[in-house]
């Protein structure tokens, strides 16, 4: 075999890896079981939203449907890099992975758009989800409405801030 042939087949085969890695990381291999069986959890998102659920735990993996703000859904399984293995999906796939930011373990309060304001002694990350990347900031004094909590988040007409931050009411 010729030197360019081996060259090129070296090529390929490294190729071949490189695409098997980012696929392997994108399933994140550590992926832990609940201990018994599966949890509850519902999904967060912004109001008039969704949350999509992919084919794999990846931002990467294709949408395979999206579930409404507040469904509750059944995990059985996570992984390292946040995603939940949600079974039991209304969708033509029943089951699918979606991104922890947009799953909150406890049950969601509606807050039907009431008005809050920002408490700090700085401005306050706005984020995509949960957790997710910060994505603007806000001033204390702002007001936000607040259509929904969850956990230690609210989720704003702007994004998700920490309830912390946040007070009811005018200030």
């Amino acid at each position: 075999m010729c030197k360019k042939v081996k060259v090129a087949l070296l090529w390929v085969l490294i190729a071949v890896l490189a695409v098997l890695a980012a696929y392997c990381w994108g399933m994140a291999i550590q992926t832990a079981y609940a201990e018994d069986d599966t949890w509850s959890c519902w999904a967060v998102c912004q109001p008039g939203s969704w949350v999509c659920v992919r084919t794999r735990p990846s931002l990467g993996a294709t949408v395979i449907g999206r579930v409404l703000d507040g469904q509750q859904l059944t995990a059985d399984a996570y992984t390292e890099n946040g995603w939940y293995h949600i079974i039991d999906l209304p969708l033509e796939q029943s089951e699918g992975w979606i991104c922890m930011n947009y799953l909150s373990d406890e049950e969601p309060t509606a807050c039907g758009g009431a008005v809050w304001t920002v408490v700090a002694n700085g401005r306050v990350a706005v984020r995509e989800g949960m957790g997710g990347e910060c994505k603007m900031w806000i001033q204390p004094g702002a007001e936000v409405e607040v259509h929904m909590l969850a956990g230690e988040w609210a989720v704003t007409s702007c994004g998700f801030i920490r309830a912390k931050y946040l007070v009811a009411g005018h200030e």
